[in-house]
């Protein structure tokens, strides 16, 4: 997804990818599984996660709960992490490396070149 600049915002503004499982494709620290059904459930378990702990809050949801709103298995979930700090962890790490990029590439446009300091 490429950056963009909003011209009537007072200092711009970057359209941002709101969806947890794209910001694990920027995150270097992750890897995303080879199988389509892996990626599925992992996709399920990243979108679960993120929901459930901004709805209930982290120290209120459960693994359990996680496993139980992706529709996958408990040990699928442990495949992929120990616990849900680990879960947590992969997300605002490829939270960051999405608005790294993002900032990035607004950095860099041609926009953004071409300004003057002042």
């Amino acid at each position: 997804m490429a950056a963009t600049r909003n011209l009537d915002a007072p200092i711009g503004a970057i359209t941002f990818e709101t969806d947890p499982v794209r910001w694990l494709d920027r995150c270097a620290a992750f890897a995303q599984p080879q199988q389509k059904r892996s990626r599925e459930a992992l996709e399920r378990i990243i979108r679960s996660g993120t929901r459930l702990f901004a709805a209930q809050g982290f120290e209120a949801t459960r693994i359990a709960d996680i496993v139980e709103d992706a529709g996958v298995p408990t040990g699928t979930f442990y495949q992929r992490f120990v616990d849900k700090e680990a879960l947590l962890d992969a997300i605002i790490a490829g939270y960051r490396a999405c608005r790294m990029s993002e900032i990035r590439s607004l950095c860099t446009s041609a926009d953004a070149l071409a300004a003057s300091p002042r």
